[in-house]
């Protein structure tokens, strides 16, 4: 089951240099819409570093349909998670929700705040 409520048609993007928690991602989405051009429902990024999760952010804002949130992927209790949600905030991002996937990871819901 997928720690994610997804309609079959989500429009959805996956990245990122954690490799690990990336395939964790992609197996829950195998039949997911990837469109390489418009709107996303949903973005997901498995990222190593919390500036590595801010440079995929900031690239994918633009595509974010109305409603649509990015997902950060991480190990539980890696350190730069306070650091994430820093320059998630400062992208006009807000963390409304966390999931645990399974025992070794986490995702964290990043929304457009209403104010941006």
């Amino acid at each position: 089951m997928s720690p994610w409520s997804l309609a079959p048609e989500s429009r959805v993007w996956v990245g990122g240099h954690n490799l690990d928690a990336r395939r964790v991602v992609e197996r829950h989405l195998k039949d997911a819409i990837r469109p390489t051009l418009g709107p996303l429902d949903v973005a997901f990024i498995t990222p190593n570093s919390a500036d590595e999760a801010a440079y995929f952010a900031s690239k994918l804002l633009e595509r974010l349909a109305e409603g649509a949130c990015i997902w950060v992927v991480r190990d539980v209790g890696r350190a730069h998670a306070d650091d994430t949600v820093t320059a998630l905030g400062e992208l006009g991002l807000s963390r409304p929700r966390i999931v645990q996937i399974d025992s070794q990871l986490q995702g964290e819901a990043f929304e457009r705040r209403a104010d941006r």
